[in-house]
């Protein structure tokens, strides 16, 4: 492994105790598991427009709704209560090669001050922040973000060889 991209994601999703990056505490978590059950479609509708910053197509937004909705009920409960309670806090520490930290300065689902807590928590870690975007930098400066990518990929292809 030469390498580490993170894209938009903390440590956590959950907000523990002292750890404010995350997304959910219990109560919004329990929330969100009561919407997916009883308003499959109505929460992914709110949920993906929340992804981004700026004004989107709205085709673009009714596509990714579409795609998100192909997920059966279930699958994205288990997915999303799995994810919201990991804690990765100190298994990222243990990462030793050169990481990449992404993140959208204007993100409504993971706060960005998550990539300055990877930082400190990842030796060799840098954190590009993406000024015009919320979770998906990739999509609002696509260009940027695939350029700041490719400059990271050819910084290790020495090492990959």
């Amino acid at each position: 492994l030469a390498g580490v991209i993170v894209s938009g994601e903390s440590a956590s999703d959950f907000k523990w105790e002292g750890f404010p990056h995350g997304l959910v505490d219990l109560a919004t978590l329990h929330e969100f598991m009561s919407d997916i059950q009883e308003d499959h479609a109505g929460f992914i509708g709110h949920l993906v427009p929340l992804m981004f910053h700026g004004e989107q197509d709205p085709a673009d937004i009714e596509w990714m709704v579409a795609e998100c909705l192909k997920l059966q009920i279930g699958a994205l409960a288990a997915i999303l209560f799995d994810q919201s309670v990991q804690d990765y806090r100190e298994t990222v520490k243990q990462i030793d090669v050169p990481t990449l930290i992404l993140w959208g300065r204007h993100d409504a689902l993971l706060p960005a001050s998550g990539a300055d807590d990877l930082k400190q928590r990842i030796p060799h870690a840098d954190v590009v922040i993406f000024e015009d975007s919320g979770h998906c930098a990739f999509w609002e400066e696509a260009d940027k973000y695939n350029g700041t990518v490719e400059q990271f990929m050819a910084r290790l292809a020495p090492a990959a060889t």
